[in-house]
């Protein structure tokens, strides 16, 4: 997602022409997809991860179960100048090209 702001939720009010639009001054909610993004609070970028893996991962913000690196294997799934760049040039790949690892910090039942 290259633009987080594109995952709030607006309030409805009616428009010029009596049809319903949204109140581009109340946002009341956010997507919850953002519950499964990464992201930074200086950028608009967001990532999500999609693998049958994140479903072992325990959140809790303190008794967590595995972190999260930049791989440094597969090389073919994960292109490292990839982290270099822009937003708008991942805007625009069609492809997966950036690759994270979970790497369990305790045992994982």
């Amino acid at each position: 997602i290259a633009d987080k702001s594109k995952t709030k939720m607006y309030a409805e009010t009616k428009g010029p022409t009596g049809n319903i639009i949204r109140d581009e001054e109340k946002v009341v909610h956010k997507q919850i997809i953002l519950n499964y993004c990464f992201g930074h609070p200086n950028s608009t970028l967001l990532l999500f991860p999609y693998s049958s893996n994140v479903v072992y991962i325990n959140h809790h913000s303190t008794e967590y179960n595995a972190k999260l690196r930049w791989t440094d294997d597969f090389d073919f799934y994960h292109h490292k100048d990839w982290l270099e760049k822009s937003v708008d040039f991942l805007e625009d790949q069609w492809t997966a090209g950036l690759m994270l690892e979970y790497v369990a910090t305790r045992d994982i039942q």
